[in-house]
């Protein structure tokens, strides 16, 4: 095993050598978050008294000197890895090794959803008149469950309706609190928010007078820096717009400047953003 980076729910397969004498031993790869792991071996039976049990499998026989495990990276964080030989009451341990599990890149959230993004934007625009406008948005979450993992839409969720064009803003919307699931036990359903995406408004209604600046508001970015999150605006691609503008002008998905979510460093970590 070596120090590395990895991404959330990769599989890596670090190579273990072991010496004859520990033929078809039991192996486990063991893994702390923040901390080395620590364990106890009991009549022959490893428990992990800090941290959790990843791998556990029997190593090859004595015409081997090496085997290829398998090591499931199923939670985020800077973890600390460590194999462990159990033969009866003996114990063999490798050095800790610390591998960073990080979450997504922003390209990468893109990628999966902008499909998702762009019927958001399209929803906005319908819900559009000269009564009424109002942003949309969305937090993303990595996901892994039975079915694997994967990037997947939260809730769409939908601003106060506005017909002010005073302000030449956009209809206010306050993110609500994502949903965060950290399983009891590994393999377990988890689910942390990644990113949040919204909308800004069309002023199609509005007088040719008004106008605003398209993009990220200082507020939009004092959120994604807040909580050290990426941000993705669904807005249309001109520097500005004015009433009476085409509802359906050229637009585009943009994105602040924070590359992916933070990677924790505690086990508390897993419980905010």
């Amino acid at each position: 095993m070596h120090s590395d980076i990895a991404s959330l729910g990769e599989t890596i397969e670090p190579d273990v050598s072991y010496p004859k004498k520990l033929a078809n031993a039991t192996y486990y790869i063991i893994g702390n978050l923040g901390t080395p792991p620590e364990y106890t071996n009991k009549y022959g039976t490893l428990t992990c008294t800090q941290g959790a049990i990843f791998t556990r499998e029997k190593l090859g026989g004595i015409e081997n000197s090496s085997i290829k495990a398998r090591l499931e990276l199923l939670l985020p964080g800077e973890w600390f890895f460590k194999v462990v030989v159990v033969k009866e009451q003996d114990t063999f341990d490798s050095p800790t090794e610390d591998i960073e599990i990080q979450f997504p890149r922003y390209s990468d959230i893109e990628e999966a959803l902008t499909e998702e993004m762009e019927e958001v934007w399209y929803e906005t625009l319908l819900l559009t008149s000269k009564d009424s406008r109002c942003e949309e948005a969305f937090w993303i979450y990595s996901l892994l469950d039975g079915e694997g993992y994967e990037i997947v839409k939260g809730e769409t969720e939908y601003g106060n309706s506005n017909s002010s064009c005073e302000t030449g803003s956009n209809s206010s919307l306050n993110p609500s609190n994502p949903e965060i699931i950290v399983p009891k036990s590994l393999g377990e359903k988890s689910k942390f928010p990644i990113a949040y995406f919204h909308t800004h408004t069309p002023m199609t209604y509005c007088p040719p007078e008004k106008k605003r600046d398209t993009g990220f508001s200082s507020g939009d970015l004092s959120f994604g820096d807040r909580h050290e999150l990426p941000l993705f605006l669904y807005d249309y691609s001109a520097i500005y717009i004015e009433g009476g503008h085409d509802l359906y002008d050229p637009a585009t998905i943009s994105h602040n400047t924070i590359e992916r979510r933070k990677t924790p460093k505690t086990w508390n970590d897993l419980y905010s953003y």
